[in-house]
């Protein structure tokens, strides 16, 4: 994977395609400091002139976002929370995308292309098979945790041409269960392909301070690209993709999610910085968090109840709000047909009493 990112840097640089970031704040009556420079800023959307507006704000005068950050300027807020996150994780770089959509739709066709392969686990986010669907990679799914599937495909994979890429995630957003990430890293290293892991639904509750499964393992070094999501346990929109140096520059020149999107407005970003700085003394709402899913006999903060159909589910909704309780019914096209089911996602913020009944009614369920 290291020599797909160089390569497709050093050809980019070739035709003088490279993009940077150049930091930038506003300074009110059309004028922006960019890289220690001010000028009248011709660069941005902001139409009506909202974004220095100074109605009272906990960002500042820094309100909303006025284009993308390749056209209109990079914030320093953003730098500096990249910057600290990259820290924070012990990484060779990050780059924030507005969503973990963003992130994986962009990211992928970045890094491969035709002529390459995505092998997938069957149970991935549709965010994910969108952007292998655009990157025109072929793509393999394997059973879902099926190492042997997955080492019976990468056995061919090996004698054929192209990039291979392993995609996963590391807690399966709609099964609540986990990758066997040590064994599917071993795999990839094994077989000379690359792997990429969602962390979504891991990022804060895993790992020392929340740092993530791929960190809980050490796999942090072995790991070509993880995506690490702030819409879950971080309360906040966006998501930080996660890798090398030479990763990051590419995508800034490659990821047309992050090349053609404004960027995230300061509230968003100001959020952010804040958990991070909260992320790890936050420990204890971590062990309710495990006490709680260790009640259900679950592997992680999300816990489905598969009903099979449409009408069962909609039933056990129908009981479940009769009780003060509000859980989503998860229909397909999310899941497949059969696997209709409700899906409890755990917070520390919930009471113990909460939990507990829910655990009742989970256990009514197992016994028929």
């Amino acid at each position: 994977m290291k020599n797909r990112i160089n390569d497709r840097l050093a050809e980019l640089t070739r035709q003088n395609l490279m993009r940077e970031l150049r930091v930038s704040t506003r300074l009110g009556g059309g004028r922006s400091m960019i890289d220690g420079v001010g000028y009248y800023d011709f660069s941005t959307n902001d139409y009506l002139g909202l974004l220095n507006d100074p109605v009272e704000s906990p960002c500042g005068s820094w309100q909303g976002a006025s284009g993308s950050r390749l056209l209109s300027g990079t914030s320093p807020e953003v730098v500096q929370l990249e910057r600290d996150f990259s820290d924070w994780m012990g990484c060779g770089g990050t780059l924030l995308f507005n969503s973990g959509y963003h992130a994986n739709v962009g990211v992928i066709p970045a890094i491969v292309g035709r002529g390459d392969c995505v092998v997938a686990d069957r149970a991935v986010h549709a965010s994910i098979w969108d952007g292998i669907r655009v990157s025109g990679a072929q793509w393999k799914r394997y059973a879902h945790n099926d190492l042997d599937a997955l080492e019976v495909i990468l056995k061919v994979r090996q004698s054929q041409n192209g990039q291979t890429l392993v995609v996963t995630e590391s807690v399966f957003s709609m099964d609540g269960d986990l990758a066997p990430l040590p064994e599917l890293v071993g795999l990839c290293r094994r077989y000379g392909a690359g792997i990429f892991v969602d962390e979504s639904h891991a990022l804060g509750v895993f790992g020392p301070q929340g740092r993530g499964l791929v960190y809980h393992y050490g796999l942090q070094n072995d790991v070509d690209i993880w995506v690490a999501g702030l819409g879950k346990a971080w309360a906040g929109v966006g998501a930080m993709v996660v890798g090398s140096e030479s990763l990051i520059r590419l995508l800034l020149s490659s990821a047309r999610s992050f090349i053609f999107s404004t960027a995230l407005p300061g509230g968003a970003v100001a959020w952010a910085r804040s958990v991070l700085d909260r992320m790890p003394n936050l420990e204890p709402e971590r062990s309710v968090l495990r006490h709680y899913w260790g009640a259900l006999g679950g592997q992680s903060p999300i816990f489905p109840v598969v009903l099979g159909d449409i009408e069962a589910v909609t039933a056990a909704s129908s009981m479940l709000k009769s009780l003060g309780i509000w859980a989503p019914v998860i229909k397909p096209p999310t899941v497949p047909k059969g696997g209709c089911r409700i899906r409890l996602s755990l917070s520390s913020a919930l009471p113990q009493s909460a939990v507990s009944q829910v655990s009742e009614w989970v256990r009514g369920v197992a016994n028929g």
